[in-house]
């Protein structure tokens, strides 16, 4: 377990190499969560025709770290959701959807999309971005089928996690996991021998 490896290293004085290798592998950025609507001929239901939410993360990497996901995730404990490329770094704060005029909160906060846009390819269905959430994050780890985030916003925050079965999958799983309470931890005694070493 980690704390076995940490003592290990501090017996062996390396302790503050291995934390900074560490704290190298965690990337920081900033966060936006995104509702993205579409609305369709009003027939007999109300509301958006189709609807996903969009958890964007740049890192100062050329290409954003994106999930398109099913369910709110600041609402559900767990969502299906897929990764989905984007470069384009003006999405994050609407940037290319300028509001016209003098406008309210509420309706900068909510952007109308252009027709036949990747963010609306359709040729005439009304779509919206609203923002919902956004903030900094740390990227704890990032690999092929599975990423962990440390999330600071004000309806997202803490730990959420996204795996997948395999390299094949194009589904994922994005979920927020509770931070593990321990308690009772057992007191740890160093010798003066450990010390003698840094």
């Amino acid at each position: 377990m980690i704390q076995k490896r940490i003592l290990s290293k501090i017996e062996e004085g390396e302790f503050l190499k291995f934390s900074e290798e560490f704290i190298e592998k965690v990337s920081s950025g900033k966060f936006v969560l995104h509702h993205h609507v579409f609305r369709g001929p009003i027939v007999i239901r109300r509301g958006w025709s189709s609807e996903h939410w969009d958890f964007r993360v740049d890192t100062g990497s050329p290409e954003l770290i994106h999930f398109v996901l099913w369910n709110d995730p600041s609402k559900v404990k767990k969502t299906t959701a897929e990764i989905k490329p984007c470069k384009d770094k003006k999405v994050m704060n609407l940037e290319f959807l300028p509001p016209k005029g003098r406008v309210s909160y509420s309706e900068w906060k909510r952007r109308s999309i252009p027709f036949r846009t990747p963010l609306n390819p359709s040729r005439a269905t009304p779509a919206f971005l609203i923002i919902e959430d956004k903030g900094t994050c740390e990227v704890i780890q990032d690999d092929d089928i599975f990423k962990k985030f440390n999330v600071h916003g004000k309806r997202m925050k803490g730990l959420f996690i996204a795996y997948r079965e395999s390299d094949s999958s194009k589904l994922w799983t994005f979920e927020r996991v509770e931070e593990p309470k321990v308690k009772n931890l057992p007191e740890i005694e160093f010798s003066a021998e450990v010390f003698e070493h840094a």
